[in-house]
This record gives C-alpha cells, sequence and structure tokens, in this order.
C-alpha cells in the first residue's frame, strides 16, 4: 500500500544479489509503477487468476472491479519483461471449472500456474464449510489439472502444503508438490515490518524479533526445536510421514490446535488413518 517503503525493500534487497518476488492482486499496480518496478530488476510478479469468469474471481476475492485491473496489470508486465506467476486458490466456488481457467491463464501467455487447495486461516477457520470444495471436486480438479499439464507439456506448482492422504502426488506426475519440511534452515520465514519473525506467512505464531534477539538465537530456540521434534499422533504410523511432512501445521496452529493436531483438512475431509 506505501510503494515508496516497497521500492525500498526491493532496493535493499537487490543491493545483495538476491531474487524478488511481489506477491499482489495488481489493482494498484498502473504503468509508471510498473516501469520502476521493471527498473529495479524485479524476478517475478505472482497475480492470483481464480477463475476465467469475473463473476466468480471477484466473489472469491471480494473485490469489485478487480479482475479487469489484474488482467490488464498482467499483459503490461509481460509485455515489459517481468515473469509472472498465477496462482488459483481452489474452493467450492471454482472447482468445477479449473480447466477453463487453466486454458484461460495460459492464453494470457503465462506459463507458471500455480493451483493450490484452500487452506484454512484467519476467518477462514469460522467460514471454511462455505469454502472448501469437498474431497472429490478437489481430486478430480487435481487430475483435470494433470491433463492439462500433459496437453501443454507443462509442470504446474501446487505449494500449500498438503497431507499426502488427501492429494498423493504419486496421481499428478506433471504437479511439482511442496512440503513444509522440519529443516529449520529451509524455511520461509516471515517478517512484519515491526520486527516479528513467524515460521511462515501463514503461522499465527511469533518465534522472536530481530530488534530484540539475533536471528541465530531465534533459529536456535526451543519454539523451532519443538516444531522438528513433535509430529501428529495421526501421523504417527505413516509410511509417507517423513515426505508428506503433515501437510500444513500451520493450519492447525490456526485453529488452535498445536503441532500434536494433523493438518485440519485431514479430519474434516475425514480421512482414514490407513
Amino acid at each position: 500500500m506505501n510503494f515508496q517503503e516497497l521500492l525500498d525493500c526491493i532496493m535493499y534487497v537487490k543491493a545483495r544479489n538476491k531474487r524478488v518476488t511481489i506477491i499482489t492482486n495488481a489493482t494498484l499496480l498502473d504503468s509508471e509503477k510498473i516501469k520502476l518496478l521493471v527498473k529495479l530488476k524485479v524476478d517475478l510478479i505472482e497475480i492470483t487468476i481464480n477463475s476465467y469468469s469475473k463473476e466468480i474471481h471477484e466473489n472469491i476475492n471480494g473485490i469489485k472491479g478487480s479482475f479487469d485491473k489484474s488482467i490488464k496489470a498482467i499483459k503490461e508486465i509481460i509485455n515489459n519483461g517481468i515473469e509472472v506467476v498465477a496462482p488459483i486458490v481452489i474452493t467450492k466456488y471454482n472447482v468445477k471449472d479449473i480447466e477453463k481457467t487453466l486454458e484461460f491463464i495460459y492464453g494470457l501467455g503465462i506459463k507458471r500456474i500455480m493451483i493450490n487447495r484452500y487452506n484454512i486461516g484467519g476467518n477462514g477457520c469460522n467460514e471454511y464449510n462455505d469454502i472448501l470444495a469437498n474431497l472429490d471436486d478437489l481430486q478430480n480438479a487435481y487430475k483435470e489439472c494433470q491433463k492439462f499439464a500433459e496437453k501443454h507439456n507443462l509442470k504446474l506448482y501446487s505449494l500449500v502444503c498438503t497431507p499426502h492422504c488427501v492429494l498423493d502426488p504419486d496421481d499428478y506426475p506433471n504437479i511439482v508438490f511442496s512440503n513444509c519440511g522440519v529443516n529449520n534452515l529451509n524455511r520461509r520465514y516471515t517478517l512484519t515490518r515491526d520486527g516479528n519473525i513467524r515460521y511462515c506467512n501463514h503461522s499465527p505464531e511469533v518465534i522472536g524479533n530481530i530488534f530484540d534477539n539475533k536471528m541465530i538465537d531465534i533459529l536456535k530456540s526451543d519454539k523451532l526445536k519443538q516444531w522438528a521434534k513433535i509430529e501428529p499422533v495421526f501421523c504417527k504410523d505413516c509410511n509417507k510421514k517423513d515426505i508428506c511432512q503433515y501437510g500444513c501445521r500451520a493450519a492447525s496452529q490456526q485453529m488452535g490446535y498445536g503441532l500434536k493436531k494433523e493438518d485440519p483438512i485431514v479430519s474434516i475431509y475425514k480421512v482414514k488413518n490407513k
């Protein structure tokens, strides 16, 4: 929202020879701002497109007029040479139109597409029944994504950590899945503007503050050690747990369950413990 502050952050990071990805709905990006991002050599801009349908897209994100603004910005960003990646958050509202949405995004010239199942958090902790696609529809949507990826010789990316008992990566060879992992040196830490460090952008738990602690001390903290040591009871005897890494543990934190409880998507979908 404060564009000058964003530019300062980009310059700080690029001066240290690091990659910069901006996640935005692009509704505030005009031609002048896009040219500044090009000048600062931003590597990637991630803009969510939840549907080929303007009505469905805006129903999901709740912003009237956002569809046309986002599409206009995407075309201009691509024309200026910055790569765009388009995530789709799969909900009950767009799950059955996934093929049309993928073809629409591909037609914009976007070759990197993310497909993410809805991950529970924030207000969604109380509203997930109104948002979640049912399990059969979700799995069928991923089958459609696999067919699309094969047709266009692409890799799609599913980067919301998902338990393998819900979506098994072996069933979707053209979709790259991620997991949270227990390696604390390879975590997607989140830094807020007031200095708080969280496990990731989805986790609500603050594990330290860089104005009060050195980062090396935060990385050695008991909270981080517990993340690696504690495993959900449901997953204890699963032979895929070392690959799956329990889905999204931060979603359990969002729901107030703690680390001993499995990703809430497992119990909501009534997945059997095999």
